[in-house]
């Protein structure tokens, strides 16, 4: 899917979203330098791997809290995580290097990526999220969030980083 049917899915679903075209944005740094004062939770998006590369998480924190893999693997109850492949987010998410977000989980229709949001995500207002690609940035109300993903019948696993 890309940005267009992605657009079409939401509005059928009656969620609106308001946005900001800007340069390409690689990093949380940058991201947040390009949209201003766009409202909404800044996020940074983590496409994770276990060692064994048999689970996929899809890390979705406020960009402003620190992650650290060996602790958030321990309270996961997995393995050592590390970052995914570009290659396997193509294949699992459709999306590029940074591009990566929560959005992308419309590409997963097998739901072989886990949703883990930090609990600041799931209860703030408003998130900030790309649309399939890292030159906009989209801002949705949490209600519409939560009926995105009911319609992809995803259930996030929440919890509270430090």
């Amino acid at each position: 899917m890309d940005r267009e049917q992605l657009a079409a899915q939401l509005a059928h679903l009656g969620i609106r979203v308001e946005g900001r075209l800007h340069a390409p944005a690689m990093t949380c740094e940058q991201a947040s330098a390009l949209v201003g004062e766009l409202p909404g939770l800044r996020v940074k998006n983590l496409f994770l791997k276990e060692s064994r590369g048999q689970r996929l998480l899809l890390v979705v924190a406020d960009e402003q809290t620190p992650v650290n893999l060996a602790a958030l693997a321990e309270r996961l109850g997995t393995r050592r995580l590390s970052f995914a492949s570009p290659e396997r987010l193509r294949r699992h998410l459709g999306v590029e290097p940074g591009a990566v977000t929560l959005l992308a989980l419309v590409n997963d229709g097998a739901h072989q990526v886990e949703l883990v949001l930090e609990r600041r995500v799931w209860e703030a207002p408003l998130v900030q999220c790309h649309p399939l690609i890292n030159t906009e940035t989209w801002v949705l109300e949490q209600r519409d969030l939560r009926i995105l993903l009911g319609a992809w019948e995803r259930v996030p696993t929440l919890l509270t980083l430090p």
